[in-house]
C-alpha cells in the first residue's frame, strides 16, 4: 500500500491524474518495486477540455463517480480508485465495504474508516493523499519513488521516455 500511495502522490505532484487505476494496472517489478502502468487515459490537471471516453476504460467499477458522470476530474479522482484498491487488497473484493471487519492501522485508526473517506461520492469530501499517508503512519521521511515510463507509453515523444528494464 505504501509504494502505491507514494507513486500516485508523485504522479499528482507532476500534475498527472491517472484516471484508470485498478489492480491490473499495478505490477511488482523484478526489483521488487511497484510499477503503475496503463497511462493511456491519464490527464494533465491543466487539461480540462478533453473528456475521458468511458467506452475505452476498463474496470469501470474502480472509476470515480465524477468520471462516470463526465464531470470535472481532480487528484481526488485517483484517491477514489486508490481507496477501492486498498479495499481490494484488504478484503479481496470491493462490494459491501461498510459491513467488513475493521482493521487497525499503526496510529489506532481503522483502515475501513479511511477507505470510506477515500471513496466518498463527493470529490470534495474525500481525504487527500497526504492525509492518507499520515493516517497510515508513513511519516515524511520516506524516499520519493522514481517514475519510469515504459516503451508502450505513447503520450510522450520518444526523446523524453525513460524505459524501465522490466519492460525490455
Amino acid at each position: 500500500m505504501r509504494q502505491l500511495l507514494l507513486a500516485v502522490k508523485e504522479l499528482h505532484s507532476c500534475n498527472i491524474v491517472h484516471m484508470n487505476l485498478h489492480p491490473r494496472s499495478i505490477y511488482l517489478g523484478r526489483d521488487h518495486n511497484l510499477k503503475i502502468t496503463n497511462f493511456a487515459h491519464s490527464k494533465d490537471l491543466k487539461d480540462t477540455e478533453h473528456p475521458t471516453r468511458l467506452d475505452k476504460l476498463r474496470f469501470q467499477e474502480y472509476l470515480a463517480p465524477e468520471v462516470l458522470e463526465q464531470k470535472q476530474f481532480s487528484t481526488a479522482t485517483d484517491v477514489y480508485s486508490l481507496g477501492l484498491i486498498f479495499a481490494f487488497i484488504r478484503y479481496g473484493r470491493i462490494d459491501n465495504l461498510s459491513v467488513q471487519q475493521p482493521l487497525r492501522v499503526r496510529n489506532g485508526e481503522y483502515l475501513a474508516d479511511m477507505i470510506q473517506q477515500m471513496i466518498c461520492q463527493d470529490p470534495l469530501g474525500r481525504c487527500d493523499l497526504e492525509t492518507v499517508k499520515v493516517r497510515l503512519g508513513l511519516g515524511s521521511s520516506i524516499q520519493k519513488p522514481q517514475i519510469t515510463i515504459s516503451k508502450s507509453s505513447s503520450k510522450l515523444p520518444k526523446s523524453s521516455r525513460k524505459v524501465s528494464d522490466d519492460y525490455s
